[in-house]
């Protein structure tokens, strides 16, 4: 009996600890993700948490001596491609050891060496290591990800080992953990964004920009405030003329064309899957998602720099148009039959007032 109740007592003090260490380890999701600091940066200016509302953002925490491996940077590299279209975005942040013997030089040669195409943070002392990780021996579990939901906060920690597919039965553990965070990375996808800073295209205009607003700068400015506004210029037929590009996060969101006399707005162009369209539509949607089988009599062939590709009106809409970009091969300024056209995709949306 005193066998027994020993064994029962050990058993529930196992499980307690197990509990502990699982908590603490878990200490950080559904919290706001730190900030970092003021930290270098490689291959794009400093950035903070906070810089992504609205999107889905995965921190891939790593260090010299513990890397994470080829294999499970090319899947990010595939998850960056296939969940992207601006609501996913890697960044990485990487830990020098022994930090006093790395330059940053040596750093940009190493990860040049790597290929790395991530925003990349050197955390030289290993503070935002601390911040992340909640104990001194963290450094042991690294490499580590940290997935952010739209709303800043984490959702998902992966601590240690890699993710990837393939490799065959040695890699089974690599393969789950992909498979886990990719679920996890379609299911934050899936929710909501924040509708107070969420940018939609409506027959009306796109946020507060109406058909009479300016096509100046300062005004444009003042409409998009958390935006970078870059003036820029493009051409039709040889002719040039002032545009403006809307950018956020280093990722272009839309193109504004101003009128023949430069005083007013002609044209926006939605670049990004950011810019929510509220008649529903949106970019990557195909051709049969919005009007079906059928060849609609509001669509024409384009002409000049949108040859090649279809322009449709959006139903029920005399301000918003759709350009459909697939594969055929017959002749210019025909459209293509409806069996080829269905699966074409909407690469871009124009607003006209």
């Amino acid at each position: 009996m005193k066998q027994l109740l020993s064994a029962i007592i050990l058993c529930i003090l196992l499980v307690g600890h197990q509990q502990t260490v699982a908590e603490k380890g878990n200490g950080l999701i559904g919290k706001p993700a730190p900030d970092w600091k003021k930290l270098r940066w490689i291959n794009s200016h400093p950035l903070q948490p906070n810089n992504f509302t609205n999107k889905v953002l995965l921190v891939q925490y790593w260090a010299t001596d513990r890397p994470l491996c080829s294999h499970s940077w090319l899947s990010l590299y595939e998850l960056q491609k296939v969940c992207s279209r601006g609501d996913f975005l890697i960044v990485s942040i990487f830990r020098p050891n022994p930090s006093h013997s790395k330059t940053l030089d040596k750093i940009s040669q190493t990860l040049s060496q790597l290929e790395m195409k991530f925003p990349t943070a050197i955390d030289m002392e290993g503070g935002i290591l601390q911040k992340y990780e909640l104990g001194a021996k963290a450094y042991n579990q690294l490499p580590s990800g940290f997935l952010i939901g739209r709303k800043g906060k984490i959702r998902h920690i992966h601590r240690g080992t890699g993710y990837h597919l393939g490799g065959g039965k040695s890699h089974q553990r690599c393969q789950r953990s992909y498979k886990k965070l990719k679920g996890q990375i379609d299911r934050l996808l899936q929710e909501p964004a924040n509708e107070k800073n969420q940018l939609t295209i409506s027959d009306e205009g796109l946020g507060k920009l109406r058909p009479d607003t300016p096509f100046r700068k300062d005004q444009i400015q003042r409409l998009f405030p958390n935006c970078n506004i870059v003036k820029d210029t493009s051409s039709t037929e040889g002719e040039l003329f002032p545009i403006f590009r809307i950018r956020k996060d280093d990722q272009e969101l839309l193109v504004i064309n101003p009128t023949f006399d430069h005083q007013r707005i002609f044209s926006i162009e939605i670049k990004s899957k950011v810019v929510k369209n509220k008649l529903g539509p949106n970019l990557g949607s195909t051709y049969h998602q919005v009007y079906g089988n059928q060849l609609n009599a509001n669509c024409s062939p384009g002409v000049e720099e949108q040859s090649g590709k279809v322009i449709c009106f959006a139903p029920e809409s005399e301000r918003i148009m759709y350009v459909f970009e697939g594969k055929w091969h017959g002749p210019d300024g025909e459209l293509p039959p409806p069996d080829i056209l269905r699966l074409w995709e909407i690469s871009k949306i124009i607003w006209k007032p």
